[in-house]
């Protein structure tokens, strides 16, 4: 097993075609800097969406200049997302026949940078934005604890995200991001995990067993989640370092804080000029504070794509 994803990790460290939407993520696998390329066929990886395929149409390019000379090249256009989602917490890469994936819809408008041809000569920098709408069907085993049976569950959400990124022309290409999210959706956070006794190993003392059969709880489906984050990426080297902060708030619990760093490493270092954001695979590290527990402990995580190529 630990040789598996060893094996994975190399392989999304030293291939030339990772890129990602996702830029930079919190443990959740939620966006804290998100970079749209409308011109590429794209295919990504992560635990929250094991599988994830995005691809625009009705595209728009255009282009500044100053003093006569080219700057920045944008592009607009609809940008649609479809994915398969994963409730639980991780992936067990030994067994995928057992995941049982939910689906995944977005669709909305993006204006992103498609290259900084010389972006020393705007003074005030440049930005990018977009919003998203955005369908969810999870698919989850549920044990229900009032009525003490399993069953097959469904819960839907429904909502927008929005993001914006202001980019400088400081020597270290200093960014600031912002996302926001509204949805109406269920309480993921709340339920926990289950496994049948008679799966598991049970002594006096412990419960050892390989993977967990579902969730269990109460399913609410009812539950209003707005989620905003903050974060200043900056480029030194072959590194992309993101530190930054994130507020949960949900109708049916206390907001919960995220603070961390996501750092990205470059397959080459951001040229001067006429550069586009290079390929990369990241990891991250962060901490969740709530008003009930404080302080988590450490959540490590990593996260790549697979770039396919330029469309037509």
């Amino acid at each position: 097993m630990k040789t598996k994803l060893c094996f994975i990790v190399l392989f999304l460290i030293s291939t030339n075609f990772i890129y990602s939407q996702k830029i930079g993520v919190d443990s959740k696998g939620k966006s804290i800097f998100s970079f749209y390329t409308l011109t590429d066929y794209r295919i990504e990886f992560a635990v929250d969406e094991p599988l994830s395929v995005s691809t625009s149409f009705r595209r728009l390019i255009s282009s500044f200049s100053a003093s006569g000379k080219p700057t920045i090249i944008k592009n607009s256009g609809f940008y649609l997302n479809a994915s398969l989602l994963n409730s639980s917490d991780f992936i067990a890469l030994n067994n995928l026949k057992d995941i049982n994936p939910g689906l995944g819809l977005k669709l909305g408008y993006q204006k992103s940078i498609k290259s900084f041809t010389d972006i020393d000569l705007t003074p005030n920098g440049t930005f990018a934005y977009g919003v998203n709408g955005v369908f969810n069907m999870d698919n989850i085993k549920l044990y229900n604890e009032t009525s003490n049976t399993v069953d097959r569950k469904f819960p839907l959400s429904y909502g927008v995200e929005g993001n914006f990124t202001y980019f400088s022309n400081k020597k270290l290409r200093n960014m600031l991001s912002f996302n926001f999210s509204y949805a109406k959706t269920w309480n993921d956070d709340e339920l926990l995990n289950f496994k049948k006794k008679s799966d598991a190993i049970v002594t006096t003392d412990i419960v050892a067993f390989e993977e967990f059969d579902g969730r269990y709880g109460i399913l609410n489906t009812n539950v209003d989640k707005i989620r905003v984050s903050a974060s200043s990426p900056f480029y030194w080297g072959y590194i992309n370092p993101i530190p930054y902060a994130v507020l949960v708030s949900a109708s049916n619990s206390n907001p919960k804080y995220f603070f961390g760093t996501f750092v990205n490493i470059l397959n080459k270092p951001l040229e001067k000029k006429d550069y586009a954001i290079p390929a990369s695979f990241g990891i991250g590290i962060d901490w969740t504070y709530t008003s009930e527990q404080k302080w988590s402990s450490a959540n490590i995580f990593i996260r790549g794509s697979i770039n396919f190529g330029k469309m037509k």
